[in-house]
């Protein structure tokens, strides 16, 4: 059995992240099971792809948006109702943190989408 060297503390992070990573095999594997073939396919060209990644943008985006935007007033409402519990400050800024990276994260995804249709001419109706 192969053993690190340097004993077990957690080198840069790495352990600790792969033992987060864990608990998202599960939506890995489906990701990967529902895009194989997107990705597989043989047939058409580049065009067809973004049509297709631009339809299930235009479906989830922005109900992922609203989620997001829900999980941020969220957290602000548990700020707010804090009262000085520090423990309690620290769960609301945990979700206003998250709530506005899910936002950046899902804002950008939508212009990198934008950025390949307009790359390819693709109409906004397509």
């Amino acid at each position: 059995m192969l053993q690190w060297p340097y004993g077990t503390h957690n080198f840069f992070g790495v352990r600790l992240f792969m033992n987060k990573l864990k608990n998202f095999y599960p939506l890995i594997v489906l990701l990967v099971v529902v895009l194989a073939p997107f990705f597989a396919q043989a047939q058409g060209d580049i065009r067809t792809h973004i049509v297709t990644l631009k339809s299930i943008v235009q479906v989830f985006i922005p109900f992922l948006m609203t989620l997001a935007i829900a999980i941020f007033i969220y957290g602000v409402v548990l700020f707010i109702a804090a009262a000085g519990d520090v423990q309690k400050i620290k769960d609301a800024k945990n979700y206003i943190i998250y709530g506005l990276l899910g936002l950046f994260v899902l804002v950008a995804f939508w212009g990198l989408v934008w950025v390949l249709a307009q790359t390819f001419s693709i109409s906004q109706s397509s």
